[in-house]
């Protein structure tokens, strides 16, 4: 009796135990002997009100999930993605894998760090600081993002191409003014800075996963050094595509 009770007449939502639990459900607030009922995954849990921290309600039932019925204020979000650029380039759409732990300040604004690998000319492990801003509440939204941080290499310098090796000292190395560097096996990969500014929107089937799409641009500056102080950079401007999913 007392689950039909619960179940026709209860509301969706979350109850906030003291001891650190969250329960999602059917809650059944005007219950007698001033306990709350839950109906969950079929069975039903009674709690005093003593025991609770507190009661979230979803806004609309089978409508958009609002941001405080989320179940807590950190977020994992992972992407994978390429980087799409210039055709004449070695590497004209390098994959890249990333993930980042994100805690909102507000029901808009989340920050975190995040790190992954990507398959530029070589393989680099960016770690940077990530930003998002959600333009609203609810199960879908746009939303501004911003990445900037370090590219580590993972891996030794492949031999130089012509987009990054200076193209008439394959030929003609007395071309003035150079520079003449003929030790290509010696090139030592030092990493960079990289900053990824773009927009995307955000899917939230429930309260604990959604998806997201977004696009940006993607700059990254990777050093080389060698012998007798010879260093060269690479700059990789490019149109980041990244399909993600986020668990709370």
């Amino acid at each position: 009796m007392i689950a039909v009770s619960v179940s026709g007449q209860a509301k969706k939502g979350h109850i906030f135990l003291k001891n650190g639990s969250i329960i999602k459900g059917k809650i059944l607030e005007s219950a007698p002997e001033g306990k709350i009922y839950v109906s969950s995954a079929g069975n039903t849990w009674v709690f005093q009100k003593s025991e609770i921290e507190k009661l979230e309600y979803n806004k609309k039932l089978g409508g958009d999930i609002k941001n405080d019925t989320l179940v807590s204020k950190f977020s994992i979000h992972t992407e994978a993605g390429v980087l799409i650029g210039n055709s004449t380039n070695s590497q004209t759409a390098p994959l890249i894998f990333q993930t980042s732990v994100n805690y909102a300040l507000t029901n808009k604004l989340n920050v975190g760090i995040g790190a992954g690998p990507e398959f530029l000319k070589e393989t680099y492990v960016p770690v940077f600081a990530n930003f998002e801003y959600k333009f609203r509440e609810g199960d879908f939204t746009p939303y501004l993002f911003l990445q900037a941080g370090y590219s580590i290499p993972v891996e030794k310098a492949t031999a130089m191409q012509p987009d990054i090796y200076p193209y008439y000292n394959r030929f003609s190395p007395t071309i003035w003014p150079g520079p003449v560097y003929n030790n290509e096996d010696n090139l030592k990969t030092k990493g960079g800075l990289m900053a990824n500014p773009g927009i995307g929107v955000v899917k939230m089937f429930s309260p604990y996963f959604g998806m997201t799409f977004s696009f940006g641009y993607r700059f990254s500056r990777l050093h080389y050094s060698g012998k007798d102080n010879y260093g060269i950079d690479l700059d990789y401007n490019r149109l980041s595509l990244k399909l993600g999913i986020i668990f709370n």
